[in-house]
């Protein structure tokens, strides 16, 4: 009797965990310029945005890894490291950012941090963006541009290919 209340109990339990098929706040997700959508359409979009205007910036088609993410209202904060289109760290040596890279400005191999906002008529739009920043470039975001400095904190990865 005990063994076959352990064994439905086991069962039970094994059946009310929680699925894991979607991505936790912060999870790594990779997303390409244009990439498919993901469970979360906010976070598949501004990642997608992100590897644009991040591409555009470097030069260079690129895909991002979603480090973290966050969204209050219409303002959304993501953290991004952008990797080449084949999965590899960027050679900033190859970019417009060589000097900065040369002199060790660039941090975290381009961790990028994003800020955006939505606009009825016009959905999502970036406010302000950080190429690997070695200090805090986001701090006076909230003041600078009037969001609530609790978008800020997200859950941070380290960046790996």
């Amino acid at each position: 009797m005990r063994y076959l209340v352990l064994s439905v109990l086991a069962i039970f339990a094994t059946s009310c965990s929680p699925s894991t098929d979607a991505p936790a706040m912060g999870a790594s997700t990779m997303v390409a310029a244009g990439g498919p959508e993901t469970a979360d359409a906010a976070q598949s979009k501004l990642a997608s945005l992100s590897a644009t205007i991040i591409g555009d910036d470097l030069h260079q088609a690129v895909q991002v890894r979603v480090e973290g993410f966050r969204v209050e209202g219409d303002w959304a904060f993501i953290k991004v490291l952008p990797l080449t289109t084949s999965g590899q760290f960027i050679d900033f040596a190859t970019t417009p950012y060589a000097d900065d890279a040369a002199d060790d400005m660039i941090d975290g191999h381009g961790t990028s941090y994003l800020l955006f906002q939505r606009k009825p008529k016009t959905g999502w739009s970036k406010v302000e963006y950080a190429l690997g920043p070695t200090d805090v470039a986001w701090e006076n975001w909230p003041e600078q541009f009037g969001f609530p400095a609790s978008l800020l904190e997200i859950n941070q990865t380290s960046p790996k290919p």
